[in-house]
């Protein structure tokens, strides 16, 4: 991997203070990628305007990071690493900025399109709970109830 330069390697990472451009609008800041892979106008548009509404943010797009809540710019953060398609997507500590009601329906949420766009992630937390709940959901996923026996 490390003959591969950095940006080709379909690794997107998520922080957890959302590194949102401030003079960029959601737009723009989700846009960021696919304009630094120099896609076409029209590609940016069409996987803009699927992630916004992916987000539930549609209505959002001209706002600035500035004039929106910690939720959602942690949403405006997760739509711009998933702009480019990445292979992996590693999670440092997303959710540690944000209140604990804010951040139990963000978990929630991510798990859900997690599943529903089957990318691979990697979840660093500290918190206890979100680690025993990632392992809960994990375990879910690895071992059907009806297979308790074996």
């Amino acid at each position: 991997m490390n003959e591969v330069e950095a940006g080709r390697r379909g690794i997107s990472f998520v922080f957890q203070n959302y590194a949102l451009f401030r003079y960029m609008n959601v737009f723009d800041n989700i846009a960021f990628g696919l304009a630094v892979k120099k896609e076409r106008a029209g590609t940016i548009k069409s996987r803009v305007a699927e992630l916004l509404e992916l987000i539930g943010m549609e209505g959002l797009k001209k706002r600035y990071p500035a004039q929106l809540s910690g939720g959602q710019k942690q949403r405006v953060a997760f739509a711009r690493v998933l702009a480019p398609n990445p292979g992996l997507l590693f999670l440092d500590e997303p959710f540690a900025a944000i209140d604990a009601k804010v951040r139990r329906e963000l978990r929630a949420w991510l798990r859900g399109m997690i599943r529903r766009l089957g990318i691979t992630s990697i979840f660093v937390t500290r918190d206890q709970d979100e680690a025993i709940t990632r392992l809960r959901c994990l375990f879910d996923e690895l071992f059907d109830e009806g297979d308790a026996g074996e």
